[in-house]
């Protein structure tokens, strides 16, 4: 079962946005590295306060995207951000292939205070790849 995946654009500095293309559950972990207010949607609005935006594809999960998130961001920030326990995580996976099987993602500002977050050009190939900006997401 597929996920859909948003652009969101991370204020690195003064001078630095890094795009990425994350499913909208990985947006907390951006927003607690990066801050609240350096994470936008393709809009260039803050996600906390506009939502992730459109869906830009989709991606199938890992069986265990808790395991994917510490390897990717290390278990004390995934520890900080869902808790120590799995089932946040996983209920936030499980909530974004309901929204994604029924078509009701809308990439609202209610799917990111639920937690719907997200990592599309320069993005696609980085996703792909796993360049700079991506996290190994293909786009379908």
């Amino acid at each position: 079962m597929t996920v859909d995946l948003y652009r969101i654009c991370v204020r690195r500095d003064a001078h630095t946005s890094t795009p990425v293309t994350v499913p909208a559950y990985e947006i907390p972990v951006l927003q607690d590295i990066f801050g609240v207010e350096n994470v936008h949607n393709a809009d260039g609005r803050r996600v906390d306060e506009q939502g992730p935006g459109k869906a830009v594809g989709r991606f199938t999960p890992a069986e265990d995207e808790y395991t994917r998130f510490c390897s990717k961001y290390g278990a004390a920030r995934i520890e900080q951000v869902f808790g120590k326990s799995r089932t946040s995580l996983d209920r936030l996976v499980g909530e974004a292939k309901a929204k994604t099987k029924a078509g009701t993602s809308s990439g609202s500002k209610a799917d990111a205070k639920a937690g719907v977050k997200t990592d599309a050009g320069a993005d696609a190939k980085a996703a792909k790849t796993g360049e700079a900006g991506g996290n190994g997401h293909a786009a379908e």
